[in-house]
């Protein structure tokens, strides 16, 4: 049995390729592209605004996702029932993201029961 091993492209055949199959998005030329735009959001200030429980985090950014997904799906309907509206500013569209964003910072806290 033979191992075949793929064969090596170099950069400047690789950016070539792309340009000859159209695909924008890999040939961009701003340079503002390749900077991070990674979210950072710090685990233990939301755990810290969730009682110290990580459990208690986990379901506060799940039930929080469900309703800011409810809320952008009635925007589309044009009826607004229950749920909130995203109480931070954001450039995420990840509706987890934003929930654990808004712990994070404090805006939503865990009710005791």
């Amino acid at each position: 049995m033979r191992i075949v091993r793929p064969r090596q492209v170099s950069g400047a055949r690789r950016r070539a390729s792309v340009a000859r199959s159209g695909d924008a998005s890999c040939t961009c030329v701003d340079s503002s592209y390749n900077q991070s735009h990674m979210t950072r959001i710090r685990v233990d200030k939301v755990v810290a605004n969730a009682n110290e429980s990580r459990y208690g985090a986990v379901i506060m950014a799940a039930k929080r996702a469900r309703q800011l997904n409810n809320y952008h799906h009635q925007l589309g309907e044009g009826t607004f029932d229950e749920s909130p509206p995203p109480l931070v500013e954001t450039r995420s569209k990840n509706y987890l993201t934003i929930a654990l964003e808004e712990i994070a910072s404090g805006k939503i806290k865990l009710a005791d029961d």
